[in-house]
């Protein structure tokens, strides 16, 4: 453009001086000037009054061509920032020209827009003109902001996922961000490990440990920062902060930039509070600013004349192709709608600019963008032209929105496995929603059964018009691919853009038989333990996995494994809990338990009832004072204190009652205290029976012995109680004045050596027949020997 004004300065051609129109040249220029995408204008540089504008410098500003002429510069741009914009220009002008950047631009209506303005000083006719060319920067400045937010959005996602995570600098040794999980897991805070070295004493307290565990670590590391990849992960056991240990599986990213450390909890398989989500996504600017390219064509679709910026974005020079049709040019998926486009323009017809792909020299295409408008008359008319390369700004429009895609799709699955409760449901959706998203033939999972060393396909989703194959891949033999289940149980994946490429031919012909052209599988590990494995498989072309595909079909599997564990160890936990629930309300006594301030936390039906309550959760939050044996609650505290401060129980003693009915029963109570994980009491536990009816057993059981007693001891006739071997248990004073001996001579002898001699045959026989149960009981006539010596007959 510069060469043009300054030919026709040097040629003297003035507006007016053709006569009856423009010459050729002066309609080339005045075709270049109003079509450029890029605002043009002449400042008379002395009253820095605007001569002119194109169409492209009006529409920015937003005035009409008479209106911006004659306008002042500084009418254009901001009041307050003119005096650094005039400086800016003085700088330039003593440069004789140059590139302004960011230059804040105001519009007819008020608003402002910002534009990277490139200057040029001309003379002509003796006097000093400045032109200068406007670029809208605008977008750029949006996409910017637009990369600094995803960056930011990239920090909050860190910070608010469910797993412990860490980003450290391009050193690994400064921490810029320690999530929440991380404190919730490990109790550390930013404050307390603000770098590397801080973290090892802390974390591995024993001095030989830590040196094991932190070689091996930086190890692992250097090699991931090398490769800006990651590491195998590292399992160690953490010394938390408040002293206990936790058994820790980390993963390291590099970014670049900045790294990524992971940390999974292992210790044991408790419910997790948030799903494991792992993002390696970062944004980088990838939208670079092209030269145009400025071209022409004849009516015949002949190139008439191509800018030298041809040859570096299509590899051809300009003189290959000028004088030859523009079509071999136009990608031949675009040929027919471009002709179609061209023929419009050639009509007069205004087209607003269109996308096309146009060919390279080496046989690919880039996309681009044209803005093109019709010159000339009659038979004479052309077609001029700027093509602006897009495709910078495709591709990266394209990895965002398929890294936003993948990061919704992590998000969304971590989601589903937070809120699951069914395990087959939830596999059943995350299988289907990563078909879906990741646009695959198929997507499935196969559990391995270590029992019987087989394989099954639980969950399958395939596409549209592509055939199923679960019903066929049950109780698959793991003989049969012996390769295959070796690779997933070593931790490696299976990743092949052509299946001719792996290396058992068993393997092999069995996708063949499933159509499988390309296949992607992970392995899935549950509690440390293989569970079997997550896959992709492509059937209608060979498709190249990306390590973005990869990655995030890894995530993905550590979020289900979570998951599967998680609900196994609440079904262990639901189970154990029905068990107790059981198991308490199953046993014949009443039990309760209360907190350190004597309020009922539970107990079971049985001892509701007794309180007069319907349901045990009817006890939550009272105490005794407001239940029925409110008269005896001052004592039941008491003893609820002694439990509790000396962390002693109290056990079977027995105490008054007063049940629902209002009666008064004696009960055998124990109490003991009960602990958390530290060994503190929070509270005790107590369980008591009735046993009221024993109580009155046993009191009718002394009545019956007194009176018995009193009727043995003043019976007028003699009586006794005789073990079966004949000695004497017990004898009344009538026994011992028939026989005459004391009751303490009569105990340390027996019924035979007193009864006469003739009478103990019968006598013995019929205590024989007694202690089998052949009778129960005798009478009969006998004789005692006296003390004295002489017989005494009895009865």
């Amino acid at each position: 453009m510069k060469k043009i004004t300054q030919y026709r300065a040097s040629s003297g051609i003035k507006h007016g001086d053709a006569g009856g129109g423009l010459n050729e040249s002066e309609a080339l220029f005045r075709a270049i000037f109003d079509n450029a995408t890029d605002g043009i204008s002449l400042v008379e540089v002395e009253g820095t009054k605007i001569l002119l504008g194109n169409a492209a410098f009006c529409q920015m500003l937003g005035y009409t061509p008479n209106e911006i002429k004659g306008m002042l510069v500084q009418a254009i741009h901001p009041e307050e920032e003119l005096i650094a914009i005039m400086s800016e220009f003085m700088r330039l002008a003593g440069q004789k020209g140059g590139l302004a950047e960011n230059i804040p631009v105001k519009r007819k209506d008020g608003h402002v827009f910002i534009a990277d303005i490139t200057v040029a000083y001309l003379e002509i006719g003796g006097k000093r003109y400045q032109a200068g060319f406007f670029r809208d920067v605008t977008e750029r400045k949006q996409t910017e902001r637009l990369l600094r937010q995803r960056e930011a959005d990239f920090m909050a996602i860190i910070e608010h996922a469910p797993i412990a995570k860490i980003v450290t600098g391009s050193d690994d040794k400064a921490v810029i961000l320690m999530n929440q999980r991380f404190t919730e897991l490990l109790g550390y805070t930013v404050e307390d490990v603000p770098n590397a070295e801080c973290w090892w004493p802390l974390a591995y307290p024993d001095a030989q440990y830590r040196e094991m565990v932190k070689t091996e670590w930086t190890s692992r590391v250097e090699q991931a920062m090398q490769s800006c990849g990651r590491i195998v992960p590292m399992e160690t056991t953490v010394t938390c902060k408040d002293g206990t240990k936790r058994y820790i599986r980390f993963s390291f990213v590099s970014l670049g930039n900045k790294n990524i450390i992971t940390c999974e909890d292992l210790t044991a398989n408790k419910i997790m509070e948030g799903a494991l989500r792992e993002s390696e996504a970062r944004y980088r600017s990838i939208f670079n600013a092209v030269d145009d390219i400025i071209f022409s064509v004849e009516s015949d679709g002949t190139l008439a004349s191509i800018s030298p910026s041809f040859e570096r974005l299509t590899g051809w020079l300009p003189s290959e192709w000028i004088g030859k049709h523009f079509s071999p040019l136009v990608y031949p998926g675009d040929q027919a709608r471009v002709q179609a486009l061209f023929e419009r323009l050639l009509a007069r017809e205004v087209i607003p600019a269109f996308p096309m792909r146009l060919m390279r020299k080496e046989g690919t295409y880039l996309d681009a963008e044209i803005k093109s408008v019709a010159i000339g008359h009659g038979e004479s008319v052309a077609v001029f032209g700027i093509l602006r390369d897009i495709t910078e700004r495709k591709r990266a429009e394209e990895i965002i929105f398929r890294r936003l895609t993948y990061e919704n799709l992590l998000s969304r699955i971590s989601s589903m496995a937070l809120a699951a409760d069914n395990l087959h449901d939830f596999l059943e959706q995350s299988i289907a929603l990563i078909g879906e998203v990741m646009a695959v033939s198929r997507s499935y999972l196969f559990e391995h059964r270590h029992e019987t060393d087989t394989m099954d396909n639980t969950h399958e989703w395939c596409a549209p018009g592509i055939a199923p194959h679960k019903e066929n891949n049950q109780e698959v033999s793991s003989n049969i691919a012996p390769w295959w289940v070796s690779t997933l149980k070593s931790g490696q994946n299976i990743c092949f853009t052509h299946i001719d490429e792996i290396p058992d031919e068993g393997v092999m012909e069995i996708l063949r038989r499933q159509d499988i052209r390309s296949i992607l599988v992970v392995p899935l590990f549950v509690g440390g333990r293989y569970y079997g494995f997550l896959g992709f498989d492509e059937c209608l072309q060979h498709r190249v996995w990306p390590q973005e595909d990869i990655d995030v079909l890894l995530s993905i599997s550590r979020i289900i494994a979570v998951a599967i564990e998680r609900m196994w160890v609440e079904e262990q936990v639901r189970r154990q809990q029905e068990l107790t629930t059981r198991i308490i309300e199953t046993i014949p006594m009443r039990v309760f338990w209360k907190d350190c301030v004597s309020r009922y936390l539970g107990g079971n039906t049985t001892f509701a009832k007794d309180a007069g309550l319907a349901l045990p959760q009817d006890l939550i939050g009272k105490d005794d004072f407001q239940l029925i044996w409110q008269e005896f609650a001052e004592l039941y505290r008491a003893d609820d204190r002694q439990v509790i401060s000396t962390n002693t129980a109290k056990l079977s003693y027995e105490e008054r009652l007063i049940t629902a009915s209002g009666e008064r029963i004696w009960v055998r109570t124990s109490k003991a205290p009960l602990h958390d994980q530290r060994g503190d009491v929070i509270g005790l536990l107590g369980v008591y029976e009735d046993i009221n009816e024993q109580k009155q057993l046993e009191l009718a059981l002394r009545e019956s012995e007194e009176r018995f007693r009193m009727a043995f001891q003043t019976a007028a006739i003699g009586m006794t109680l005789v073990g079966l071997d004949g000695h004497w248990l017990k004898v009344n004073r009538s026994f011992c004045k028939i026989v005459g001996y004391s009751e303490q001579e009569l105990l340390h002898l027996t019924f035979q050596e007193i009864t006469h001699p003739h009478d103990l045959p019968s006598d013995l026989e019929l205590v024989e027949q007694l202690s089998a149960g052949e009778i129960n009981h005798y009478q009969l006539e006998k004789r005692y020997l006296h003390k004295k010596g002489h017989v005494v007959q009895t009865t």
